[in-house]
């Protein structure tokens, strides 16, 4: 049956063509929406009141760094030392139904920095892919702003599954690609602002510096 293995064939090809271009959509979509959050970021930071009472010679900025998160908040010294102050990961969600999952690293990042950690779920399934191909891409914050749900409390929940995925060869362990699924219901029951993210970041620049006195 020549013909029907040809057509089976002809969609697979199909298939994975649709695929290629859909993972280069949300490939780019993905970095721009990182990129761009980095860049607000340190707008913001640099305009905060918080932060322009910062002792002399020291800052704070947002470094796209990856290895368990996206970006990480940095206070930097006069001296050149720079100290990370939080840890951001940035999802990005391509389907109103669609949870979202955090490898094995992300997922060990977030326990360990638990109260310095926050997982962004960015809902982009809205759109245009035809704007990505053509490298048109949302000018203003305002556009995505207020499609960014930010879950702080995302370690807590990692840090329960931590022990079950840790490399041993003593213990009994999970092992493989493992992921952790956060679903949509869990994000939106429990996330918090972009501006109110900021206020949880000005408060670990005060816990910092109080600490250090």
């Amino acid at each position: 049956n020549c013909d029907y293995l040809l057509s089976l064939a002809q969609r697979e090809m199909e298939k994975k063509k649709f695929d290629d271009v859909d993972m280069q959509y949300k490939k780019a979509l993905g970095l721009y929406v990182e990129n761009y959050l980095v860049a607000q970021l340190q707008a913001l930071l640099k305009d905060d009141e918080t932060i322009k009472a910062l002792p002399e010679g020291d800052s704070l900025e947002g470094q796209d760094v990856q290895g368990g998160q996206d970006i990480i908040v940095y206070v930097k010294s006069g001296t050149g030392k720079s100290v990370p102050i939080y840890y951001i990961e940035v999802k990005s969600r391509w389907s109103s139904k669609d949870s979202v999952e955090m490898s094995k690293l992300q997922l060990e990042v977030s326990a360990r920095e638990q109260k310095h950690y926050a997982l962004c779920v960015v809902d982009m399934h809205e759109y245009d892919k035809h704007k990505v191909f053509r490298n048109e891409y949302p000018k203003e914050f305002t556009e995505i702003k207020d499609k960014i749900d930010v879950v702080t409390r995302i370690g807590e929940r990692n840090a329960d599954l931590a022990p079950f995925v840790k490399d041993s060869n003593t213990e009994v362990h999970l092992g493989g690609d493992i992921k952790s699924v956060v679903p949509q219901v869990y994000v939106k029951s429990e996330s918090i602002t972009f501006d109110e993210l900021m206020g949880v970041i000005e408060n670990k620049v005060r816990e910092y510096y109080s600490n250090k006195q």
